[in-house]
């Protein structure tokens, strides 16, 4: 329903003479319907995948084959108009192939190369296990690794970086942003602006002709709602998760980790260009109000009041969440239902954790910049509002928690994500060493193994 002339761009495709499987999910079996169905063993499934998915973009040369790239908008695809180096092959959604059509004009090489690498594919594989694991609405898995074979050559000022090209095969899975435009789409034409404008009408029209309008709005706000409790979640346990609709399945599970990093102090991070990682609400209520437009000009009854409804249930759902996830934290998980439905006590105690919260957002870290220095003292971490030298801006939560549950038993929990310190760009460098110390030959299990046992 989506790889077709209006919702995609057709690609031709050659076939990868000398690549290899050289990662297999061990839980591919519960993701793959084709590995259950098909594959007695995980020789054949590779095998399979090789045959499926090991292609990149054909150049001058006959295509061996065809794959979609897939036309999709929100603000977090910048100047592109979709899948800018992946594509539909054979079912699977293949990062990694090349260039493709939908690359944004004016673009650094460092985008329009079209690759993906070994470290880079190390990260997404732990970030997808561990955000599939904590997140209440997880993320999509990475089914395999492919090694192309090829390496890619920077060249930098004083020098050539070579690195590792590979493929990187996930389920296909529907995003939000397939019915939200890509509005900042720079193309090489105008052509490719009226294609955009086509392809959100076209998808709406296409879903709700085989599901329902009904089931396509049904759809489209549990994705909404999903997404307010992964952010929520995220908020309270030092987590970045740089969504926006374009990184998020329709049911609100992360499927691109490049923005993903676990956070060792509180601070407004700055997770990519124009977004911080405390901002992340704003991006959501911004994107609900984006997909409404051109679905109320699709079918403005059925549409009218779509986000309008929506919006105080997210608040709610946000909300709810939050205050689970800040109780659990400070050890006072088993009161939750005490409060969940008192309005009244919701409202104060967000009040008072939104008092520390406005500290944090005055705290900016460049999560971008591979060496960033906190120049600031580091916020009190929410456990220590137990302290009998609590920091002021914890004060009035306190305050707030002891009038409600005066006679609470603290229990203290551990929350996974503290295991790790480091963020994204440590996590790089990391990654980094330790291919340079294993050669040419990587062993990426014990790879994943080895940094896996960080969130053990």
């Amino acid at each position: 329903m989506i790889a077709n002339e209006l919702s995609s761009v057709r690609i031709g495709l050659k076939r990868l003479d000398n690549a290899k499987v050289i990662w297999v999910n061990e839980r591919a079996g519960a993701f793959d319907r084709e590995y259950r169905g098909s594959f007695a063993d995980e020789d054949t499934y590779r095998a399979h995948l090789l045959d499926a998915c090991a292609f990149v973009i054909a150049r001058s040369e006959p295509a061996d084959g065809y794959g979609w790239a897939d036309r999709y908008g929100g603000a977090g695809i910048g100047r592109h108009g979709g899948s800018g180096r992946s594509a539909i092959v054979n079912g699977y959604s293949v990062k990694g192939i090349g260039p493709t059509p939908l690359l944004g004009v004016g673009e650094g090489l460092a985008h329009s190369s079209g690759g993906a690498y070994l470290e880079e594919a190390i990260r997404e594989i732990l970030f997808s296990q561990l955000l599939q694991r904590i997140l209440p609405h997880g993320a999509l898995p990475i089914l395999a690794i492919i090694d192309t074979g090829v390496d890619q050559a920077w060249h930098l000022e004083d020098a050539i970086k070579l690195e590792r090209r590979v493929l990187i095969v996930r389920p296909f899975s529907l995003r939000l942003a397939h019915f939200e435009r890509a509005y900042r789409y720079c193309p090489g034409n105008y052509q490719g602006k009226r294609d955009d404008m086509r392809r959100v009408r076209h998808n709406l029209a296409i879903f709700s002709d085989r599901y329902g309008v009904d089931w396509l709005k049904r759809k489209l706000a549990t994705g909404y709602l999903n997404w307010a409790e992964q952010i929520a979640y995220a908020s309270i346990h030092n987590l970045a998760l740089g969504t926006s609709p374009s990184n998020l399945a329709l049911d609100g599970g992360i499927l691109d980790f490049g923005a993903v990093s676990t956070l060792p102090v509180r601070a407004n991070y700055v997770t990519s260009p124009g977004n911080t990682v405390l901002a992340e609400f704003t991006k959501l209520t911004d994107s609900l109000a984006e997909l409404a437009l051109p679905a109320k000009d699709f079918d403005h009854s059925a549409f009218r009041d779509f986000d309008s409804d929506l919006e105080s249930r997210i608040v709610d759902t946000y909300e709810r969440r939050l205050l689970r996830e800040l109780l659990s934290r400070i050890g006072l998980g088993a009161c939750y239902e005490q409060v969940a439905d008192d309005a009244r006590a919701r409202e104060e105690i967000i009040r008072g954790f939104l008092a520390h919260h406005r500290q944090a957002m005055r705290l900016r870290v460049d999560l971008i910049a591979p060496h960033y220095n906190v120049t600031h003292p580091a916020l009190p971490s929410l456990e220590s509002i137990w302290s009998d030298d609590r920091a002021a801006s914890l004060q009035m939560l306190a305050s707030t928690l002891e009038r409600y549950f005066p006679k609470a038993e603290f229990d203290p929990t551990q929350p996974v994500t503290d295991l790790w310190s480091g963020t994204r760009e440590s996590l790089r460098q990391e990654v980094t060493n330790y291919l340079a110390s294993c050669g040419p030959l990587v062993d990426l299990a014990e790879a994943i193994s080895y940094f896996g046992t960080r969130w053990a």
